[in-house]
């Protein structure tokens, strides 16, 4: 789960960053101001969500934006080489997947093998 947040977050902050950086560096402004600022933002927000991650419900929020992602990415990337119903059918595979990886992200008692069936 943590792999999948990181991800997640890392590539949402990318895309958040460049379009920053562009726009700072077209007003003059010195690159090591703009990655000091950057850096700063992003370890008050890693402060934030390491903290808040200590709730089950955030943890069950934070699954659920990472299944929805990757459901929605095998859906397009299935619907885009092949058929709707070959994208629905891989959506609903990954439903359960993702559904088990929400029940463990609220109460983790087992190892995240148990939510592949591993």
């Amino acid at each position: 789960m943590t792999l999948g947040i990181i991800g997640f977050v890392g590539l949402t902050l990318l895309e958040i960053c460049v379009p920053i950086w562009t726009h700072l560096r077209a007003q003059d402004v010195h690159p090591v101001f703009v990655i000091l600022l950057i850096i700063g933002v992003l370890t008050i927000l890693w402060f934030a969500v390491t903290r808040s991650l200590r709730s089950a419900w955030v943890r069950t929020a934070c699954a659920f934006a990472v299944s929805a992602y990757l459901g929605y990415a095998i859906f397009i990337n299935v619907a885009r080489d092949a058929d709707y119903i070959w994208a629905g059918a891989a959506l609903g595979v990954f439903g359960v997947f993702a559904f088990r990886f929400m029940r463990w992200a609220h109460e983790p008692e087992d190892d995240l093998a148990s939510v592949f069936f591993l």
